[in-house]
């Protein structure tokens, strides 16, 4: 009962006020997307290039770049110490103590988003629900981050912001040298050329799956890929009905980003 009572106190200090989770710093690095966007392969493309002598799967990456949700978030602070720049994932709608650090934002076709994240927290999160009763939940915002199209409208309205940098999933996988080299500069971290390229010949769309096939395993659980690649591949998984739900809520965004 505690516990309950002190995650709706946590909730609404921080969703529905919006209040940092921690006071963020200058130099502070955020990747941050709706769920399923891409945000684990840039982190992973990021670790690879800045510490290319060391081995990263999803457990060492979270403990050196934590998700900002996280219940223990001041706790693995503290443990880095005072590093001249630190580095977070979010998947939290824009809140505006972002914009005093930097914020690369990952935004991707919200159909292959959605279905992804659906087939993710089926394997995951053991979830039960039809696709079409999930998928229209989420359009609606039912769940913990909102609907994929308040959460990309509310990051990409701060885009004209020097601290927000947008960068298309899409665009990763064509060229992720390309993508990985514009987030560390955004960040101001210098990386040779050819280890960024070597990063983005080594760390595939395949090469995260297998990081969190890993670490379903260790839970007992099962993870088998999601939804990788470009091109609107969600569309082909969405009834017809689902998907005209969906374009009534987001269609003008998604003509916006030149998706539809």
């Amino acid at each position: 009962m505690r516990r309950r009572l002190r995650e709706c106190y946590n909730d609404f200090k921080y969703r529905t006020i919006g209040l940092p989770r921690f006071k963020v710093r200058f130099g502070d690095c955020f990747v941050a997307s709706f769920p399923r966007s891409g945000n684990t392969w840039m982190r992973y493309l990021l670790f690879d290039a800045l510490f290319p002598n060391r081995s990263w799967d999803l457990t060492t990456i979270e403990q050196q770049m934590p998700t900002i949700d996280r219940p223990d978030i001041r706790k693995l602070i503290k443990a880095t110490g005072r590093p001249s720049f630190r580095l977070f994932k979010s998947h939290e709608p824009f809140r505006p103590y972002f914009l005093a650090g930097k914020t690369a934002y990952l935004v991707r076709d919200g159909r292959d988003a959605l279905v992804s994240y659906y087939d993710y927290r089926r394997h995951m999160n053991q979830t039960r629900w039809p696709m079409s009763r999930w998928i229209r939940r989420s359009i609606q915002g039912g769940f913990r981050y909102g609907s994929w199209h308040e959460h990309v409208a509310g990051w990409l309205a701060q885009e004209p912001h020097p601290s927000v940098m947008v960068v298309r999933y899409e665009q990763m996988v064509d060229d992720p040298a390309r993508q990985l080299k514009r987030v560390l500069d955004h960040f101001g971290l210098s990386v040779p050329d050819e280890r960024i390229e070597r990063s983005a010949d080594q760390i595939t769309v395949d090469r995260v799956n297998q990081g969190f096939q890993q670490w379903a395993s260790d839970q007992s659980r099962r993870y088998d890929g999601g939804l990788g690649g470009g091109g609107g591949k969600g569309f082909e998984q969405l009834s017809p009905d689902d998907h005209a739900m969906f374009i009534r809520h987001a269609g003008n965004l998604m003509k916006r980003l030149g998706y539809i």
